[in-house]
């Protein structure tokens, strides 16, 4: 950020086929806010076809020239909702009949579930049917975005007509059109809107994709809504109950029951008060990063070599010579909080060479002095400033020769400059700071101007890449102590719970970098991006594009063989656990099919993996084979050959072993240190990877 680049990291391949569906599809293909010259070099954009049938890159309306009309089948993609309440209607009905005779009371012997039965409780006395989303109100909202957009992309204009069929807008007016909308036909639609192609972050789109989710609210639980808060009332209760059962291990199923009833809560925007509470029980940072002192200076520390003329007068004697100072830049991190607080400082050595003229007396001499320059630097929410440069100097000069035909001359002009010699040296040190004070100014003022730009964007505008998929720009604070930046990030949106409590970790000694990552902050994102998703072979290439730039070739086989699907739950499609040394990966499917044949049968799919490391390499063991959970006992050779053929494609996604490259053999800008592994842990719900 200041006299040093950011070392830019290339993100590490995903576990096979099977993580790129479900881990690669959530991360942002990194790259800067679009330009009219990115439209055609490496930003991904939606599909489209020419004339002749080949297949290249569209840019959206502003971004370039009128673009070739998209495919009419562009691959759809899902959205997030929470599973309806209308689904449950036998395990509701038992569980609202059995419950509403009896006094609910916070009893759980564990405080923390006490508490969140309490906020439960609360929430059951404040449920409210006119609450709910309403169909009229959406529907007018929604037609108000459709209107806003085609004005927006000018329909009478190609590219607006291609935009206008890769969106599906006239599918879109049909269902709202029709007197009972088929929600699974708008979900659809809504999530074709949720992919991670340029101009699709812009507001009239993010307009549309958020009409069209609020419609779906207001149908999935508006249209009874009686019902509804009957049901919600049931399974309320219920996680009353089910909070007096022990919590063990990292917590997971908890987690997920109580963000489950988070998600209805909002979605059916219904006991404010008790979801914001709910949320602050489950709102420590997920994200946690630890850098050293050691490593900032890795990363900014530069040598200094800088040779300049002297040229200038001091009392009557013209002075001509060359200086140079040799040293280095340091920073020492100093408290704060609520932001970063760091020193930069100047260690140098100044030599001096000169000959001062003077009525023909040439006097020849040479000073030498250390150097140390102090800046202090504060990044905070609002900016980086900087306080005053303070300057510190000891000249220390000597006259080695004085030169003219006339000894007597020579003789006065030797007590002469011995006289002068105290007050030139003064100026000489006044003028010498003043120099070295705004040079360092200068430079350090640039920098500071280029950094606080960066940062006012980077605190008013998520990645472009994020509001496409529809991920909220995570929360980020930050503070200094003396010999380390800490750093935390919160990644959940509004109905999402974070991490229970920070990482309780102890921080390895040896690591110069530490970062921590919770279970949560992978789950929320997962959830966002494939709830609800239903993942085709045949887009395979599509996702791979969009998630990482580029194809490899395992992808694209797969992608043009034996046609298959699996459709991903609402909620929580992808689990992941964290605990004792080991990565337990869950996907729950809801349909699957292969050809023409399809199976409505829930599964759950577990890999479990078991990190080391190893000469700076890690290493993912999976214990033993992928396991394959079916809700239903079905039989018959159909079902049998299709979970057959489930079981067998997650055997080869999920490979029993997977290598990662060494940190140290990655390819760097110059200049930035190379790390090895140094230190792996796995508990409690936190990965914690430690390099140095």
């Amino acid at each position: 950020m200041i006299l040093a680049k950011w070392p830019k990291w290339e993100r590490l391949s995903s576990l096979g086929l099977g993580l790129l569906l479900c881990v690669n599809s959530t991360i942002a293909y990194s790259q800067s806010e679009p330009s009219p010259s990115d439209a055609r070099e490496g930003v991904v954009q939606p599909p489209s076809v020419q004339e002749n049938g080949s297949t290249v890159p569209v840019p959206p309306p502003e971004q370039a020239e009128e673009p070739i009309e998209p495919q009419h089948d562009a691959p759809t993609r899902s959205t997030p909702v929470p599973p309806t309440v209308e689904d449950d209607d036998d395990n509701d009905q038992t569980g609202s009949s059995t419950d509403q005779d009896r006094s609910l009371v916070a009893n759980s012997s564990d405080p923390t579930s006490r508490k969140l039965q309490s906020i439960v409780i609360q929430a059951i006395g404040n449920l409210d049917a006119s609450r709910l989303p309403k169909r009229q109100e959406s529907t007018s909202r929604l037609q108000s975005a459709i209107a806003n957009l085609e004005n927006y992309i000018n329909l009478d204009s190609p590219n607006g007509r291609a935009w206008s069929q890769f969106l599906k807008l006239e599918e879109l007016k049909k269902e709202l059109a029709a007197e009972r909308p088929q929600i699974g036909k708008l979900v659809e639609l809504e999530l074709n809107m949720r992919q991670n192609y340029l101009g699709l972050e812009y507001a009239p789109y993010q307009a549309l994709r958020q009409g069209v989710g609020d419609m779906v609210r207001a149908l999935r639980y508006g249209s009874q809504p009686e019902r509804t808060i009957e049901v919600l009332d049931g399974k309320l209760k219920q996680l009353v109950e089910d909070l007096n059962e022990p919590v063990a291990g990292a917590a997971s199923d908890r987690a997920l029951e109580v963000g489950l009833i988070a998600n209805y809560l909002h979605e059916m925007n219904q006991a404010p008060s008790a979801l914001a509470q709910l949320q602050q029980q489950y709102s420590s940072p997920n994200v946690q990063i630890y850098a050293r002192e050691s490593l900032i200076n890795r990363l900014l520390v530069r040598s200094i070599a800088q040779p300049s003329p002297v040229n200038e007068c001091i009392l009557g004697t013209h002075i001509v010579g060359q200086a140079c100072m040799v040293g280095a830049v340091n920073v020492d991190l100093l408290p704060m909080t609520g932001g970063v607080s760091a020193q930069l400082n100047l260690n140098a050595n100044l030599t001096t060479r000169s000959n001062g003229f003077n009525r023909g007396v040439v006097i020849g001499a040479t000073s030498y002095s250390p150097v140390n320059v102090t800046k202090q630097i504060f990044v905070t929410p609002s900016g980086i400033s900087a306080s005053p440069t303070n300057v510190a100097t000891n000249l220390q000069s000597s006259i080695h020769a004085i030169a003219h035909r006339s000894r007597i001359v020579r003789r006065i002009a030797s007590r002469k400059a011995a006289e002068q010699k105290p007050l030139a040296d003064a100026i000489a040190e006044g003028r010498m700071q003043n120099r070295i004070r705004n040079q360092y100014n200068e430079q350090i003022d640039q920098q500071l101007s280029t950094a606080n730009t960066r940062l006012a964007s980077m605190q008013s505008q998520s990645p472009p890449e994020l509001v496409r998929l529809g991920i909220p720009k995570p929360q980020l604070h930050y503070s200094s102590t003396s010999n380390a930046i800490h750093a935390n990030m919160r990644q959940a949106a509004v109905f999402q719970l974070a991490a229970h409590r920070p990482s309780e970790l102890a921080k390895p000694q040896s690591a110069e970098f530490v970062a921590e990552v919770h279970q949560s902050a992978v789950i929320n994102a997962l959830d966002i991006v494939l709830g609800d998703r239903t993942i085709r072979s045949a887009d395979l290439d599509d996702y791979a594009k969009q998630a990482t730039g580029s194809v490899t070739e395992e992808i694209k086989k797969e992608a043009e063989g034996e046609p298959w699907s699996i459709a991903l739950a609402a909620y929580r499609p992808v689990d992941l656990q964290l605990d004792d040394g080991q990565i337990t990966i869950k996907l729950r499917i809801v349909r699957m099919t292969r050809g023409a044949q399809s199976l409505d049968d829930s599964a759950i799919v577990t890999a479990v993996y078991r990190p080391s490391y190893s000469n700076g390499v890690v290493v993912l063991d999976r214990q033993g084979p992928v396991d394959v959970s079916f809700t239903r006992a079905s039989r018959g050779l159909r079902v049998v050959t299709l979970r057959s053929f489930l079981k067998g494609k997650f055997d080869m996604f999920f490979k029993e072993q997977i290598v990662t490259r060494r940190l140290d053999q990655l390819s760097l800008p110059a200049g930035v240190p190379h790390f090895i592994v140094d230190t792996l842990r796995i508990d409690n719900g936190w990965a914690q990877v430690g390099l140095r």
